[in-house]
This record gives C-alpha cells, structure tokens and sequence, in this order.
C-alpha cells in the first residue's frame, strides 16, 4: 500500500487498505493451488492405474508381475 499511497485520492485508499485486510491473499492463492495438486495427483493415479491394467496377468509373464507386485508391497 505503501508504493502507490501518494498517488491515491484518500477514500481510494482507505479501500484498496481495508480490501488487503478483509481479503487476504492467501484466501486468492490457496484454492487455487489445492485445485492445482488435486489434479496434478489425479493424474499421477489414474496414470498408476493404467500401468497396473495393463500388466499382463496370465501365464508365466502374469505370474512375475504378481510375484514382483507382492515383493515391491513388502520393500
């Protein structure tokens, strides 16, 4: 408030400062970066989910990724 306080009509400022009180920054800046990681982490899970989908699960090959499953839960 300070940078543009000289250059302000009074009752302007007296606004902008009660405005930067009430409404923090932070309540601005929050939501918005919870959306952000909420749907970065989607990604992250559905993208997870995919690549266990499309593991095969029959045969020898789907017996190694069971086993390699199982082993990675206990590491």
């Amino acid at each position: 408030m300070r940078f543009f306080y000289e250059d302000t009509p009074r009752p302007l400022h007296l606004t902008f400062a009660t405005l930067s009180y009430v409404f923090s920054m932070y309540s601005f800046v929050v939501p918005l970066v919870m959306v952000d990681y909420s749907r970065k982490r989607e990604d992250t899970r559905k993208a997870k989910i995919w690549s266990h989908v499309k593991l095969k699960s029959v045969g020898v090959e789907g017996a190694d990724n069971y086993f390699g499953m199982m082993k990675s839960q206990w590491e």
